[in-house]
Formats: structure tokens, C-alpha cells, sequence
């Protein structure tokens, strides 16, 4: 989270390895040598409905700072729509998924910097969207997660 602090691109050439890096970033955007050499990615999926209401907390913190927030409604159309500030959610795990099958899962959760992210986890709990969710937006995110990820294997647990 330092590398980009002072606005230069590092030299990663000069790290030791191993390296470790994290993103947002998409699949599809990553660098074709990344894509198709040997290194090791992990990649953590949160459940869309935690994923949505995290992203609208975050979104809104942000926002905040510029005297405006975001309705949960509007917020969560652009949602299902792909609208989100990492690209479609979609997309974003199906690339994943489908490039990355019959990998070791990482249950253990923590980073090995010890950092507080306090700006990333609000919480730190599975299922706080029961909290936000009207019957309404529960049904259309049942129905867009049904067809988003149709024909994939991918299934999502929810507390």
C-alpha cells in the first residue's frame, strides 16, 4: 500500500523475492505475461451481497469527503448493471474463476503486514447486507446473480 504513495510507478525488479503484491484489479487487465506465465495468484471472493453493501459503505466514506453519499437504490442498480469502481463484479469473478480452477484456498485471512486497513474493513462480518436489504433488492440480486453466473460453478454461501 506504500509503493504508490509518493505518485512513482516502483521499480519491482529491485524487491526481493518473493513479492507479493494485491489488486483490484481484473483478470483481463492484468499484464498478458502475468496471465500466461507461472506466477502465483490468490484471489479472495467475497459473496456479492457482502461485496455490494461493503462497496457502498466504501464508496460513501469516500464520497463524504466531497459533501455527497449515495442512495443504497441507485447504488445497487449500477451494481447489477456492472457499474462499480473495480469494473462488473461479474465479470470481474467468473475471469477469475475460470482462469484459476483446482487451486489451494486460502481460509486463513489475515495479511502478513499486520497493517489496520480500518478504511477497507468496516466491520468484518459476514452478513451485515440483512441489515440493509429491502425484500426488493434481495430478489433482484437473486435473479442477477442466477444470471450472471449461469453455467458457471460458482456458488455462494450467505449467513
Amino acid at each position: 500500500h506504500e509503493l504508490y504513495i509518493d505518485g512513482r510507478v516502483p521499480d519491482f525488479s529491485t524487491f526481493t523475492s518473493p513479492k507479493l503484491l494485491a489488486t483490484h484489479v481484473p483478470f483481463a487487465s492484468l499484464p498478458k505475461s502475468v496471465q500466461d506465465s507461472k506466477t502465483k495468484l490468490v484471489y479472495l471472493c467475497r459473496n456479492p451481497r457482502d461485496t455490494f453493501i461493503s462497496m457502498w459503505h466504501f464508496t460513501n466514506n469516500l464520497l463524504l469527503h466531497h459533501n455527497g453519499t449515495n442512495s443504497i437504490e441507485e447504488t445497487f442498480d449500477l451494481f447489477c448493471e456492472g457499474v462499480s469502481l473495480n469494473g462488473p463484479f461479474w465479470n470481474h469473478v467468473l475471469d477469475f474463476g475460470n482462469k484459476l480452477r483446482n487451486l489451494e484456498v486460502n481460509t486463513n485471512g489475515h495479511f502478513s503486514t499486520g497493517d489496520a486497513y480500518n478504511l477497507f474493513f468496516r466491520k468484518g462480518e459476514i452478513g451485515d447486507w440483512k441489515n440493509y436489504y429491502t425484500t426488493e433488492i434481495s430478489d433482484k440480486l437473486n435473479h442477477t446473480i442466477e444470471e450472471k453466473f449461469q453455467g458457471s460453478e460458482l456458488k455462494f454461501s450467505y449467513v
